[in-house]
């Protein structure tokens, strides 16, 4: 018997998600008077024990409708998006600010919380077109608690072709997060096209 240990390959898939960009969100100047917004996104595919999380760049230009353009890739185990419980979210945040918000008291020093979009990740597969592709332009919800209305968020997505993966088996739901623009993240899965 050697020290050779055992794996075992399992079926996974990218997801590849674009943040498109976001309208019509509370104006900060209303409460703090010739601010600048300066957004940006946290996005995470999550169960109630994993998660996997990636940012976007701040916005600096785009005030109160922002725009990212901004892909990141997950790859996730085939599960994840055959079973309910795999969420995508989307939170908003605006950068550096501090103390009063739209009226809400804010203590900490964490940036401003904007609003979020929440999606089971089954869902979003389910309505891929042939392509594996999809986009969604939603409310985001869960916002400030004396705004009238939090905007809204368009994103895109596409599902890449399930494979084996070519590393050891593990116990997670979830496998691995991938990077923006410039990340090739195939090397932990063989044969799913993403682009």
């Amino acid at each position: 018997m050697g020290g050779r240990s055992q794996s075992r390959r399992y079926k996974a898939r990218n997801v590849k998600i674009i943040i498109h960009s976001a309208s019509d969100l509370l104006n900060l100047d209303d409460y703090y008077g010739n601010y600048k917004m300066e957004v940006y996104a946290k996005v995470s595919i999550k169960t109630a024990t994993e998660s996997l999380n990636r940012s976007t760049p701040v916005d600096r230009d785009g005030h109160n409708n922002p725009a990212w353009h901004f892909d990141m890739r997950f790859t996730v185990r085939e599960s994840a998006v055959e079973e309910p419980g795999v969420m995508l979210v989307i939170k908003l945040y605006c950068k550096g600010r501090r103390g009063r918000c739209c009226g809400c008291w804010k203590s900490s020093k964490d940036d401003v919380y904007i609003g979020e979009v929440s999606l089971s990740l089954e869902e979003l597969f389910r309505s891929r077109d042939e392509k594996g592709s999809g986009e969604r332009h939603l409310p985001l919800a869960r916002g400030c608690a004396n705004s009238n209305s939090n905007g809204n968020l368009k994103f895109r997505y596409k599902f890449g072709k399930a494979a084996f993966t070519k590393n050891t088996a593990s116990t997670c739901r979830l496998c691995t997060a991938g990077g923006g623009d410039d990340d090739d993240d195939d090397d932990n899965v063989v044969d799913i096209a993403t682009d």
